[in-house]
């Protein structure tokens, strides 16, 4: 909370404060130059010390504060910036602050430099996929091509982002583990972000056998349009329902829809529904659902019944079934709200 970073800025407050004092108070003491010099150098040691410290956690106190304050006022701050920020603000100040601790403790720290200079290069040459991470890490959450709570495709890779890291992004996916994916991959990787959509949208064929009459693939047509305009989820007027092809063995009639919602377990219940209500209108109105088949034509026997159905192609009687479907579909829609009702 709020108090924890006050009272961690608390302790390296008062070690300065009392240093300063202590300073001024030898100031005054009439001791000998060389003592005075060393109490004089390790005070300030400690002073730089401290003020490390200092800068250190008020880092930690910074970073609650931007977080508190974007959630609260909705300030456009991107949140997943902020962890690397305050790292990288922290390593910075413990570098800083250890080379002026040790210049004010009068170590020789050019030499140590040269040293950390080469030391570098060759830390930097075994590092190199941390430092990628690292980089990759600022190609994502600057260029923010996803975002925390975002559900996310790439490759082989489908669920929803939990957390942007320093190194790694984790990711929820839809088999219900936690993947842990270098930011790096995900720099150099195609992202299909499906959390930035405003709809989601549903695309589907339906196959119905060769033989079904004009009339009945017109009615069964009318009556996938209805599901969909009396479809709570669904957009009005943004479909597209058609008879698409015709193939060597079944007519397809394509399906798409948009769904108003792009939470993912809403779109596979409006997908159940819908395919459900597809499989139900085609039982009502005696249309078979085909599948790829090869259909050999013989001289029919007299004993013999024909496999085709009999379909009914009475305009007045398949109006007559469509209504009654329409109409139970609708009485099943308020019951289970009922039942939703209910139960809450």
């Amino acid at each position: 909370g709020g108090y924890d970073e006050v009272d961690n800025l608390a302790s390296p407050l008062s070690i300065i404060m009392l240093g300063l004092l202590f300073m001024l108070a030898i100031s005054s003491w009439e001791l000998p130059n060389p003592v005075q010099g060393k109490i004089t150098q390790y005070t300030k040691g400690i002073l730089t010390f401290a003020i490390t410290i200092l800068c250190y956690r008020l880092g930690d106190a910074l970073s609650f504060y931007i977080h508190k304050r974007t959630t609260e006022n909705k300030i456009s701050f991107n949140l997943a910036l902020l962890p690397v920020a305050r790292v990288t603000f922290q390593v910075l100040v413990v570098i800083v602050g250890i080379l002026f601790t040790l210049q004010s403790l009068q170590f020789d720290i050019k030499g140590l430099l040269t040293g950390v200079g080469i030391g570098g290069l060759g830390f930097a040459l075994a590092s190199q996929d941390t430092i990628k991470n690292f980089f990759g890490s600022l190609v994502v959450l600057t260029d923010k091509p996803f975002d925390v709570g975002d559900f996310i495709v790439s490759g082989a890779i489908e669920g929803k982002v939990e957390e942007i890291g320093f190194r790694s992004t984790r990711i929820h996916t839809t088999q219900g583990s936690t993947m842990y994916v270098p930011n790096s991959k995900l720099a150099d990787a195609h992202v299909n972000n499906y959390g930035v959509r405003q709809y989601k949208r549903f695309s589907t064929t339906i196959a119905i056998a060769y033989n079904t009459p004009i009339v009945l693939i017109e009615a069964f047509v009318e009556g996938l349009r209805k599901i969909v305009e009396h479809h709570p989820t669904t957009s009005k007027g943004k479909y597209a329902i058609y008879l698409h092809d015709l193939r060597s063995s079944v007519l397809e009639i394509i399906f798409q829809v948009q769904f108003n919602s792009t939470d993912r377990g809403k779109e596979l219940q409006s997908r159940h529904e819908l395919l459900l209500g597809i499989m139900r209108l085609a039982a009502v109105l005696g249309v078979r659902l085909a599948f790829p088949t090869q259909t050999l034509h013989m001289e029919t026997f007299p004993e013999k019944n024909p496999f085709t159905p009999e379909y009914t192609t009475d305009p007045t009687a398949l109006k007559q079934r469509l209504q009654a479907f329409l109409v139970s579909k609708n009485q099943d829609s308020r019951s289970n709200k009922k039942g939703k009702e209910g139960k809450i």
